[in-house]
């Protein structure tokens, strides 16, 4: 099941909340949506904390999305899980940097970089 709604737009920003789970037929409705909505004068934000679960096909949607500018103004534990997962292919990869007895505070340095530079990579339209 999956439920779009539009929130009252303010301050030319046309809000979309997603709800359930967005896949199959659902992702090309929303597309549609989202491409009848767009409007280059203005703004348009997602609130995807209701999303229980995305496929692949909606992942892309939603990173292509994102790379034309759409904001995610709130995020489930989706979003949650999938910073985790990069955080610690973070600390997979960057292994050999780290130096000395106690790897908490090296391992929660990474997470911390890691989410402050997740929208930005995202935006670029690369995968998290």
């Amino acid at each position: 099941m999956f439920r779009l709604t539009r929130i009252a737009s303010m301050h030319r920003t046309q809000t979309i909340k997603f709800e359930g789970k967005l896949l199959g037929p659902w992702v090309d409705e929303v597309s549609k949506v989202c491409a009848a909505d767009a409007d280059p004068s203005s703004r348009m934000n997602l609130v995807l904390s209701a999303l229980t679960f995305v496929a692949a096909a909606g992942e892309l949607l939603l990173r292509d999305l994102i790379a034309r500018g759409v904001e995610v103004v709130a995020c489930s534990s989706y979003v949650a899980e999938n910073l985790v997962q990069e955080a610690y292919l973070q600390a997979y990869k960057h292994f050999d940097g780290f130096h000395g007895e106690s790897g908490r505070p090296w391992l929660l340095a990474v997470v911390g970089k890691t989410c402050r530079t997740w929208p930005k990579r995202n935006r670029a339209g690369r995968k998290v």
